[in-house]
């Protein structure tokens, strides 16, 4: 008995694997946008500067239609607080949940971890959650312009203290599915 169900577990688990299968789908992409820091703990008398271009890079795996994973590297461009200016990075993996709203438009959600890390005069990393929300247009079956919003904590060490700020990028790019 038992053997016959580990048998039949193995044949719908190897189904399962092809029918996946026939729906995955890779994916690489870029995108380019304004980065923007809350810079609460920055006074005004110290010139402050919290938004920056940013640029990431992406690759992602879409197990079924609706489901994926991503990775992506991120330079999240410079923060100042008077003379003392600090640039972020971050590596993010993140689950994605998507749907088609329309033929060739589909919307997607996304969270997961991102591992940042700061370069200035004293630098910083972390690890914290990040999250966002985005748009796909289909040009092509492989090409679409991709549009996002993400939020993640960064740890900025200006000073001795530092602080821990929320950064927020809006960009807009290409992915090419394979």
């Amino acid at each position: 008995m038992l053997k016959r169900q580990m048998v039949a577990a193995a044949v719908a688990a190897t189904g399962m694997l092809f029918s996946a299968g026939a729906f995955a789908q890779a994916y690489v992409g870029g995108t380019v946008g304004r980065s923007v820091v809350n810079t609460t703990d920055c006074s005004a008398s110290q010139g402050c500067k919290g938004e920056a271009n940013m640029a990431k890079l992406l690759a992602g795996y879409n197990f079924n239609e609706n489901f994926g994973l991503e990775a992506s590297y991120a330079d999240l461009g410079k923060v100042s607080a008077g003379i003392v200016t600090a640039k972020g990075t971050a590596i993010d993996l993140a689950a994605i949940a998507r749907a088609e709203v329309t033929n060739g438009v589909g919307v997607f959600i996304k969270g997961g971890f991102s591992r940042t890390k700061t370069d200035g005069i004293i630098g910083d990393k972390a690890t914290e959650a990040v999250y966002g929300l985005g748009a796909t247009y289909s040009l092509t079956k492989q090409v679409a312009l991709r549009a996002e919003w993400e939020t993640r904590k960064v740890q900025y060490k200006l000073t001795q203290n530092g602080w821990q700020e929320t950064q927020r990028n809006l960009s807009v790019g290409v992915q090419y599915t394979f």
